[in-house]
């Protein structure tokens, strides 16, 4: 639910000087391609407010571009971006007592059970009927006999009912994590700009610890140690972006096989 709720949010970035606000009704069109080294491509799309990460990092008034993106598979956001024109993402309690998915699809998109109900998805979205998000609509089960089996139910709750069903992992899968960041950096006393980027990619263990499990619990039981041992001194509620903290964090991450990897090129 997290997810999908996530894919209503607005967002703002700095470009060239310039800041961008992009609303949520168009979050999935401002997107690009991102190829990231040892992983493949990706699709990019702004999540949230950048903006605040010129304080939290100290990059100062002068920066130029600061991009906090979300990454996800090729297809994504062409299929949320559709979904959300037929009001998959909306959250309000619709009455569903008795009805299959198709039957709920068809009262959402205000047409009858006997219709074609892919075909007038398809005239929402604005898309053809053989295109990539109907055939994920029905592949979720939107357009089936499957029960709703639910009284009341937000067209958001149902699709997430359906994707938690068809995208559970298989024996033998394994999930991806992947962290990219790119800098361009100007050195005054050389005259020169420097590309640089860091990127971490972390695969599951099959039948284990998933990745996201291992890159979320390990950095904190690493500083929660750290912590009782006295080596991090520092009180309150902090950011891991001081020294003290994220040095010896990656240090121990990094016998544990989690690394970002950096390459840096001059332009």
């Amino acid at each position: 639910r997290g997810v999908l709720l996530a894919s209503r949010n607005d967002a703002c970035y700095l470009e060239d000087g310039h800041e961008v606000r992009t609303p949520g009704d168009r979050l999935f069109r401002d997107m690009h391609l991102l190829h990231v080294p040892g992983a493949g491509d990706f699709e990019a799309y702004p999540n949230r407010d950048s903006l605040a990460y010129r304080e939290i990092y100290g990059l100062g008034e002068e920066i130029q571009t600061v991009f906090r993106a979300t990454l996800r598979n090729i297809g994504w956001c062409d299929t949320m971006h559709a979904f959300r024109r037929i009001g998959l993402l909306d959250d309000r309690p619709r009455p569903a007592s008795g009805l299959t998915c198709a039957a709920y699809l068809a009262g959402l998109l205000g047409t009858g059970p006997g219709d074609d109900v892919a075909a007038l998805a398809a005239r929402k979205m604005g898309v053809a009927g053989d295109c990539l998000p109907v055939a994920n609509l029905a592949w979720l089960g939107f357009v089936s006999d499957r029960p709703v089996g639910r009284d009341l139910v937000a067209p958001l709750d149902l699709l997430g009912d359906l994707m938690l069903e068809k995208l559970v992992y298989r024996p033998g899968e394994r999930d991806m994590v992947v962290l990219f960041h790119e800098f361009k950096a100007w050195f005054p006393a050389e005259g020169r700009y420097e590309r640089i980027t860091s990127s971490l990619v972390d695969f599951g263990e099959p039948g284990g610890w998933s990745s996201m499990a291992r890159t979320v619990s390990l950095p904190a039981a690493i500083a929660a140690r750290l912590i009782l041992d006295g080596r991090i001194t520092r009180r309150g509620v902090l950011r891991p972006v001081h020294p003290e903290i994220y040095d010896p964090v990656l240090d121990e991450l990094s016998g544990l096989g989690i690394v970002c990897r950096e390459e840096s090129t001059s332009l």
